[in-house]
């Protein structure tokens, strides 16, 4: 925002639009809620992350929870295999919306400790793939299901 508004000349109200941002996420979850979760978006195949350095590590953040990817020493946007997600066991799953009922179907994943107890979070794709504004819906929605689910 910063920046793009530097180059169009108009840096103050980059600024004043970038603090608004800024302060909203930050407002989200003023308190940790502390359980861990883990971002994972299956493509194909494949388990994607995003992590420590992504706009998915902030909408967790944001919301309250702690990053079990970031915590375990992971960052930018790994490729889990099962095992992995496995290992690191989180007590929450988030998951674009789409295929957050399908997530523990997968061999082996029914152990999964958020899948156990029934907390694998889907939020819509266009707000959870959004490294923008979107991250702010994503994060209050993902903070709101997870309040409302304790």
């Amino acid at each position: 925002i910063r920046e793009l508004s530097a180059l169009l000349g108009v840096p103050a109200r980059g600024a004043e639009m970038a603090a608004r941002f800024e302060r909203r996420l930050e407002s989200i979850a003023p308190t940790r809620l502390g359980d861990d979760a883990l971002y994972v978006g299956p493509v194909g195949g494949q388990l994607y992350g995003g992590t420590r350095g992504t706009n998915y590590h902030d909408v967790l953040i944001a919301a309250g929870l702690r990053d079990a990817a970031a915590d375990a020493g992971y960052e930018g946007w790994p490729v889990y295999g099962a095992e992995t997600v496995l290992t690191l066991d989180p007590s929450w799953i988030v998951t674009p919306a789409e295929h957050a009922e399908g997530f523990c179907a997968r061999p082996g994943f029914d152990v999964l400790q958020a899948c156990v107890a029934d907390q694998v979070i889907g939020i819509e794709g266009r707000v959870l793939n959004d490294p923008g504004w979107g991250m702010l819906d994503a994060a209050e929605a993902l903070h709101h299901a997870v309040r409302a689910a304790r």
